[in-house]
Parts: structure tokens; C-alpha cells; sequence
């Protein structure tokens, strides 16, 4: 899972352009990957949710997910929601991602587990989705 960020001038305005994207490996190692971008949106942590929603949603129903991603932010905005359901998520920063994460692994009978991994600290598949 990885997000990063681009900020180019584009007929003489500013654009910033986050990246983001995923890869996944069958039992024999064989990668599946999705890059995209999203646009005026500079937050790192707006990509790698988005990473994670489109993950969650490319998941088969009945499935279990594991997502390494070197984002706290990410890691606690999905937990803080899980964690307060009555809470008005409107209050909380992407707040649409992050129910669209939730309602689609719902949906989908997904069990979902996030896990943080440093960043550039030499974990393989980590550094092979960065690169996407």
C-alpha cells in the first residue's frame, strides 16, 4: 500500500497529483497491482486511504484482508471510526473514504486487519508497491 505526492504547474496552474496504489501476491508469488492518482487532494493520508479502499473493494466476498501500510493516520482513522459508530463521522477528516471503506468490507463479509510497516526499512513487498 503507498501513497505519494507530485505537485506539477499545469497550463499555469498548480495541480497536485497524490499517488496512490497496492499489490498483492498469490501463494506463488505471483504480483497483482493498481497505481492511480488522485488530484487536489495534498494529503498523504487521502492516498493511502484511497490505496486502501480500492484494495478493499478489488477483495473477493468472504475473504481476509491483511493491508501493510507505513500510515499511522490511516491505520487510526479507520480504527477511530470502527471504534465510535455513533460518533457523527462527519467530524472526522475523510470521513467519506473511510465510510466507504467500512460499508464496502461489511458489504463484502470482509475481515479486515491493517498492520504498519515502516517506511523504507527494507520490507520487500512494501518497497515493490512504492515503486507502482
Amino acid at each position: 500500500m503507498d501513497g505519494s505526492l507530485i505537485k506539477k504547474d499545469n497550463n499555469n496552474s498548480h495541480v497536485t497529483t497524490m499517488g496512490c496504489g497496492w499489490c498483492t501476491f498469490d501463494e506463488n508469488d505471483t504480483e497483482f497491482n493498481f497505481s492511480g492518482k488522485v488530484e487536489n487532494f495534498a494529503s498523504s493520508t487521502h492516498a493511502e486511504l484511497m490505496a486502501i479502499l480500492t484494495a478493499v473493494y478489488a477483495t473477493p466476498k468472504h475473504s481476509r484482508l491483511c493491508i501493510f501500510t507505513d500510515s499511522q493516520a490511516a491505520i487510526d482513522a479507520i480504527a477511530n471510526a470502527a471504534a465510535n459508530p455513533r460518533k457523527a463521522h462527519r467530524k472526522l477528516k475523510n470521513w467519506t473514504i473511510v465510510k466507504a471503506i467500512e460499508e464496502i468490507a461489511n458489504v463484502q463479509n470482509l475481515t479486515l486487519r491493517l498492520e504498519k510497516v515502516k517506511a523504507h526499512s527494507g520490507v520487500i513487498h512494501n518497497y515493490t508497491c512504492s515503486q507502482n
